[in-house]
């Protein structure tokens, strides 16, 4: 067990095997938690928004901390890293998001895979904000039960089969053993990189609606994050809420259809901030400006 405080309220990162599956158990103590999340952020182009973002996320985490962060995959562009020694880990995310002095809970992407993805797994081990124990895994902070996907999953260095190779069977099936176990927790928030609905330039996962969302809707699931499009959307359908927050870094494209409540080709990050009661969901611009919020009651 490794325990650590990551400023208030406590937060403690029981740490198991490094397989696949892990529980982390308790994250952050109490009754209330504050998340910062984002994907598709770690590219040095042109047209980059990562310094943006990250110095929003920043200022804001100064006006009132977050506990913890998450993210949605392709941290690292073009090619994830290629070890735990690549400079991209400095460059990049111990720069940007290392000063915050929070444990950032990750997930893997497409581009990810195109590297060592499981030296994104390895550095876990190396650093004191970067969270990724295991390929997929859950945890609870505060009043939610988090459940971290791996939806790339068997595309490793098979690029031509990514948009269509099923998800594995063996991840479905301890996603629905684990929210089975985990019914009576307060919020259940499942994220990974492929969005399930997206009205921006990929549309949606024909996978993820096959496979992923019949599990979402059995077991009640509250709120879905995604990223992979580089834009930023909210959808609610089936009862779920359904966020998109891949404006992280990446350049961004085009919104190409009109069936979110919002959605918006731009740079920048989910706040989200839970009771026992209320799900506060906010989307930020790379500005610090609100351009989007949504509360969810219980």
């Amino acid at each position: 067990m490794v325990m650590r405080r990551y400023g208030w309220p406590l937060v403690l990162c029981f740490v198991l095997a490094a397989a696949d599956g892990v529980d982390l158990q308790t994250v952050v103590e109490g009754n209330t938690v504050r998340v910062v999340g984002f994907g598709d952020f770690g590219y040095r182009g042109p047209d980059s928004g990562r310094f943006l973002v990250a110095t929003a996320v920043q200022k804001r985490h100064k006006e009132q901390p977050f506990n913890i962060g998450i993210t949605v995959g392709d941290n690292f562009y073009p090619r994830g890293v290629a070890s735990v020694s690549d400079p991209t880990w400095k460059e990049i995310w111990e720069k940007d998001y290392s000063p915050l002095k929070i444990p950032f809970f990750s997930t893997l992407g497409n581009h990810d895979y195109d590297g060592d993805e499981l030296a994104q797994v390895e550095y876990t081990t190396k650093s004191q904000t970067w969270k990724m124990p295991a390929r997929y895994y859950t945890f609870k902070a505060g009043p939610i039960q988090f459940f971290a996907l791996d939806t790339d999953e068997g595309t490793s260095k098979s690029y031509f089969w990514r948009s269509s190779k099923p998800w594995a069977k063996s991840q479905a099936d301890w996603l629905d053993q684990g929210l089975k176990a985990h019914e009576g927790a307060r919020w259940k928030v499942v994220y990974g990189h492929h969005p399930i609905y997206s009205d921006g330039e990929h549309g949606d996962t024909s996978r993820m609606l096959r496979q992923l969302l019949p599990i979402l809707k059995a077991h009640k699931v509250d709120v879905y994050l995604a990223g992979h499009d580089h834009d930023l959307q909210y959808h609610v359908r089936d009862g779920i809420h359904f966020a998109i927050i891949g404006g992280g870094g990446k350049d961004t494209r085009a919104i190409t259809k009109r069936r979110a409540e919002f959605a918006v080709a731009r740079h920048g990050f989910l706040d989200m901030t839970a009771t026992d009661k209320t799900m506060l969901l906010r989307i930020i611009s790379a500005g610090g400006d609100e351009l989007f919020s949504k509360t969810i009651e219980k």
